[in-house]
């Protein structure tokens, strides 16, 4: 199951799915504080690069833990806010990027970052007045983002 605020992202996802010829998935559109989905239905929820636009992060975070069965895990990776500049240029060039786009590249990451990004420690506040009631925030090295890790307990 996959579930994204836009229409867009979840036709190129079915389309996707279609040409890999996956049958056993499906995608709808959702909004994270209001997932379509039965409460402990899910063992894993993964979330990459989304939860600087939920509207209510701290409600979406109870969504997930809501649809986790329990012991289910959840995996949020995000763009962390507080990056230095000179970590970028590495990251974009294991990305295979060349050393004159690096710059340019570094650049707009940076600044698209810096304006809608999240820091670690405003994730390990959300994540504390989820329902998880907390979890492990941690840098994902040589790159711009972190990795949130939720556990619905038993």
């Amino acid at each position: 199951m996959g579930a994204d605020f836009s229409s867009g992202m979840v036709a190129r996802a079915e389309s996707a799915r279609r040409q890999a010829g996956i049958v056993n998935c499906r995608f709808v559109v959702a909004e994270a504080g209001a997932l379509p989905f039965l409460e402990a239905g899910f063992d894993s929820v993964r979330s990459t690069a989304s939860l600087k636009f939920w509207p209510d992060p701290v409600g979406g975070l109870c969504e997930i833990h809501r649809v986790l069965a329990p012991g289910g895990k959840a995996l949020l990776i995000e763009a962390d806010r507080e990056i230095s500049p000179e970590e970028i240029p590495p990251f974009l060039g294991e990305l295979g990027l060349s050393d004159l786009a690096r710059p340019v590249g570094a650049f707009l990451l940076l600044r698209f970052v810096r304006r809608v990004g999240v820091t670690r420690e405003e994730a390990a506040q959300m994540a504390q007045r989820s329902r998880f009631g907390g979890g492990k925030v941690e840098p994902i090295p040589r790159s711009p983002f972190f990795c949130m890790e939720l556990v619905r307990q038993v």
